[in-house]
């Protein structure tokens, strides 16, 4: 190859090296970041944190659901993936909330982890594992000024919660745990429970959260850093020669 054609191509390389550097450098930076983070998805909690701005979840608008929670004791219980709240107040732990009961006095509230009992004042008395009972996380619930109650073995009974026992019961309770229902909006600024950080940041780092062409972008992003290490490599040999 003669040196004047080396010099033409090493002078388009070059000023198409600066260019496509340019246009491809904001994807590249979002690349490189988001695939730092998701090698440190422990560290940075991203599977147990979720993002509840709203530009953030645009793009996963349909396949979120309301937030849910119960109405007992004239206050609204409700998780929000990793907290109980109680109206806006956030309590204990509790990523998912299953049911629960109250007494008038007393409070049975059903995480997906273990069962919370507490006092009129929203003291917690003692975290309870159901199986100790024999029972799963979501069994029916019931309640009476006289205790809790529950469905097991095709019955209702007594929930003894001092001794630790299940106490065989005349009667069914004039009522069940309450259904799950729909936050009113004021009490629901975490709108976002099943969407994490860590699904955010892995459609960002795949281009998925741009929409269909993302994707394509982020893979045309990938051919120019391929074309700028060919670039590289061609200016700085063909300068050697």
């Amino acid at each position: 190859m003669s040196p004047h054609l080396r010099r033409q191509i090493r002078l388009f390389l070059f000023q198409w090296h600066r260019r496509s550097g340019v246009a491809a450098a904001l994807i590249i930076v979002l690349v490189t970041l988001t695939g730092i983070a998701l090698n440190h998805t422990g560290l940075f909690r991203l599977d147990r944190n979720y993002p509840q701005s709203e530009w953030l979840l645009w793009p996963y608008d349909s396949a979120l659901v309301a937030p849910e929670g119960l109405h007992l004791g004239g206050q609204w219980w409700w998780a929000d993936g990793q907290q109980l709240h109680r109206n806006s107040e956030a309590l204990y732990p509790c990523h998912q909330l299953l049911g629960g009961a109250s007494t008038g006095t007393e409070y049975l509230l059903q995480c997906d982890g273990q069962w919370l009992w507490l006092d009129a004042s929203e003291q917690l008395l003692d975290s309870l594992d159901p199986g100790l009972f024999g029972l799963t996380m979501s069994a029916r619930l019931a309640a009476s000024p006289e205790g809790f109650q529950v469905y097991h073995a095709d019955q209702w009974q007594q929930l003894d919660l001092d001794m630790y026992q299940l106490v065989a019961m005349a009667d069914a309770p004039a009522s069940e745990s309450l259904e799950l229902v729909a936050l009113p909006d004021e009490l629901s600024p975490a709108r976002n429970q099943s969407i994490s950080w860590q699904r955010v940041v892995l459609d960002m780092h795949s281009g998925r959260w741009f929409g269909p062409l993302g994707p394509w972008i982020v893979d045309l992003a990938a051919l120019v850093l391929l074309f700028l290490a060919c670039s590289g490599f061609w200016i700085w040999y063909s300068r050697r020669r």
